[in-house]
């Protein structure tokens, strides 16, 4: 288990994938214009990617219903 931990986000791939995956849930980016460095990182790691788009979703769901709750 330890070392299963200490594999996450060990790499730089990881986290570029997981970034523009969070950044690509508030901001629509096109993949084909990012360098062949940062495409390969998204492709290879594409999990990751999900990852920060899914936790993007859910910041996002967050501040929707603290504007709502603030609202009221």
């Amino acid at each position: 288990m330890k070392k299963q931990l200490a594999e996450f986000l060990s790499e730089t791939s990881e986290w570029h994938a997981i970034w523009f995956g969070f950044y690509n849930a508030f901001f629509r980016i096109r993949t084909e214009k990012l360098s062949e460095e940062l495409q390969k990182d998204i492709k290879n790691e594409y999990h990751y990617y999900t990852l920060g788009f899914f936790v993007a979703r859910v910041v996002q769901a967050g501040l929707v219903s603290a504007g709502f709750i603030f609202w009221l």
